[in-house]
Parts: structure tokens; sequence; C-alpha cells
């Protein structure tokens, strides 16, 4: 689905791997779109499109972009 990146004004980290310890390999930007699916690990999207596709993100810190409003 297609989300965007909701961390009150800071980064989110795209992971290597779906852990908090997973190395990172680069990072959205604080309202940035991202297309992402479920991943295995509860908790974890994976990018499926873009520079980061196969990265992993925390789905804590995304909302679907139909939920967000267009200023």
């Amino acid at each position: 689905g297609n989300y965007v990146v909701d961390t009150n004004g800071g980064g989110l980290i795209v992971r290597s791997t779906p852990s908090t310890a997973a190395r990172s390999i680069g990072g959205l930007g604080d309202g940035q779109r991202v297309s992402a699916v479920a991943s295995d690990t509860a908790g974890w999207l994976v990018i499926n499109s873009g520079p980061y596709a196969g990265g992993y993100i925390s789905s804590t810190w995304v909302a679907p972009a139909n939920n967000v409003a267009s200023f």
C-alpha cells in the first residue's frame, strides 16, 4: 500500500532486515510517501519500490496515505 511517514518532524530509518538492531540503509523524511507491504515480521513493512526497495521500516511511524489530508 501507499504510506506517509509520520514521525512528528523526525525521520524514519530504513533497515536491512526487520529489526531495530539491523544496519541502516537509508532514511525517509517526515511526510515522505512510500510504497510498502506487510512483512513476515509483525510491526514491520517492506518497501516494494524506489531506491530503498527491499528495505524495512517500522509500521509504528507510518500512516496509510489515503488517511492523510492534502494541504
